[in-house]
């Protein structure tokens, strides 16, 4: 099975502000996706210096 490889940190803060850009302009919802991803950022840290042994 191949390793998926996630995006870098700074790429998930740049879509989580324009999620929260689009918030004001689209939908509410964006805001909350905002949100979610930038909770995700300290795990995907921690998976860059902590990689998983296989």
């Amino acid at each position: 099975m191949e390793i998926v490889k996630l995006p870098r940190p700074m790429r998930w803060f740049w879509g989580c502000l324009g999620a929260y850009w689009l918030a004001d302009i689209i939908n509410q919802g964006f805001f909350y996706v905002a949100v979610m991803s930038l909770l995700m950022i300290p795990i995907l840290i921690v998976d860059v210096y902590f990689p998983q042994q296989i």
